[in-house]
């Protein structure tokens, strides 16, 4: 049987604790990934013509790069470097709302007493430009307000279908995953395990290939692009692959070529 195969399948990586050697991610979506090994290349030349007479390779770089195409919060942590935070945490909220029996109703209970943003609420014409301010005090006075709970009452009469902008912050859910950019924290180093399938020419069939990548740092730069139209984002995964610490190994690829799978 020929020892010849075509590779048309995607990889799936297990992204793993280089320390306690525990798992921390399994990327199953992949959409690409491709693994480029290169070398600085040094020539001798001489003689008429100055024709190449010997090559020194050196400085071998290897890089493993895959696209994927969806995110968890635990991936976007570890993209960033940073740290992923699960708890109740304070978030914004701005809403267009229209007035109806002299009130605004709030989609939730905004937090007293916060001096990086209070409730600020603004007429709008346009549903963007805030227009006249609205401040606390008492519903007596023109553009003043009062609240309990989610509840706004304006001044009476207000006319119902007014358009108002309202922002301020609130208390996220308790499952609410943070995670945050910082100037100071970079993605880290990495061992990679990787499974894909190799088919052989002969009998058609598929057989498992299976990657090892004892160290790889993960770069950090990424571009999280939201838009309207065209094709969903992808995030990808940059990987410079490091010597490892025990051997010259960077990559294995073990094919097992005995076991079929179809």
């Amino acid at each position: 049987m020929s020892d010849r195969y075509g590779i048309r399948d995607i990889v799936d990586v297990e992204i793993v604790n280089i320390t306690t050697k525990k798992p921390m991610l399994f990327l199953e979506s992949l959409k690409t990934s491709s693994t480029e090994v290169g070398a600085a290349v040094v020539v001798a030349r001489g003689g008429r013509g100055n024709p190449r007479r010997i090559v020194w390779e050196g400085d071998k770089d290897v890089t493993f790069n895959c696209e994927d195409c969806m995110i968890s919060p635990t991936a976007l942590s570890l993209l960033l470097g940073s740290t992923l935070v699960t708890g109740v945490a304070k978030v914004p909220v701005v809403e267009i709302l229209t007035s109806a029996s002299d009130a605004l109703t709030l989609s939730a209970t905004p937090l007293s007493g916060d001096a990086t943003r209070p409730l600020t609420i603004y007429s709008t014409s346009d549903r963007s430009t805030p227009e006249t301010e609205y401040t606390l005090g008492s519903i007596s006075n023109p553009n003043e307000y009062t609240i309990a709970a989610r509840v706004v009452s304006l001044p009476s009469p207000t006319a119902d279908g007014d358009i108002f902008l309202v922002s301020y912050y609130k208390n996220s859910t308790a499952l609410n995953k943070q995670v945050t950019i910082t100037s100071d924290q970079f993605a880290g180093t990495f061992k990679l395990t990787g499974y894909t399938l190799f088919r052989n020419e002969s009998d058609g069939k598929d057989y498992p290939a299976r990657i090892t990548i004892p160290k790889a740092k993960l770069l950090s730069p990424i571009t999280l692009t939201q838009a309207a139209s065209g094709d969903p984002s992808i995030f990808p995964w940059k990987f410079i692959v490091l010597k490892s610490t025990t051997s010259s190994t960077m990559i294995i690829y073990d094919i097992e070529t005995d076991t079929p799978i179809s």
